[in-house]
């Protein structure tokens, strides 16, 4: 396997992405829409093969930047 040199950022920021959706801190539905991309850009993100554009990466990253608690439709608010 050849490795090119920045892959392993890649994948962090790939994991930074799905960190929140496995821990259901929020959608994929939800997170495509604050990013602006469609949902079905994230079909399949848990998979390592997932391979969106550096400029969908982009966006998602800094909605979970932005937002790291995250609230989801079918999430409580934390606010006491």
């Amino acid at each position: 396997m050849c490795k090119i040199e920045g892959m392993d950022e890649i994948e962090k920021i790939k994991n930074a992405i799905r960190q929140p959706i496995l821990e259901s801190r929020y959608s994929k539905r939800w997170l495509a829409r604050e990013a602006g991309v469609v949902s079905g850009t994230l079909t399949g993100m848990e998979s390592p093969e997932w391979n969106p554009t550096a400029a969908v990466l982009s966006k998602l990253l800094r909605v979970v930047r932005r937002r790291p608690l995250g609230k989801a439709a079918n999430q409580r608010s934390l606010a006491a």
